[in-house]
């Protein structure tokens, strides 16, 4: 995020994918009809919280420059 705004961005948003997605194994999925909406419910819900943000594997960002406002 530092760097979006040192090059003259202004962050809107940033969420945080895969924080906890990536280390649940996907066998859990065919057990458990009920357990991929679950855990995307739970990504969505912890994606903007910077302490799981800075555990995901890859960051979203949202920003726009000065000129776009």
């Amino acid at each position: 995020l530092d760097l979006v705004r040192a090059a003259g961005f202004t962050v809107l948003a940033s969420h945080g994918i895969g924080a906890v997605a990536d280390h649940v194994p996907e066998s859990m999925f065919d057990s458990d009809a009920g357990a991929y909406a679950e855990l995307t419910a739970l990504e969505a819900e912890i994606s903007t919280e910077p302490a799981f943000r800075a555990l995901a594997p890859q960051v979203h960002v949202f920003a726009q420059t000065a000129h776009s406002r």
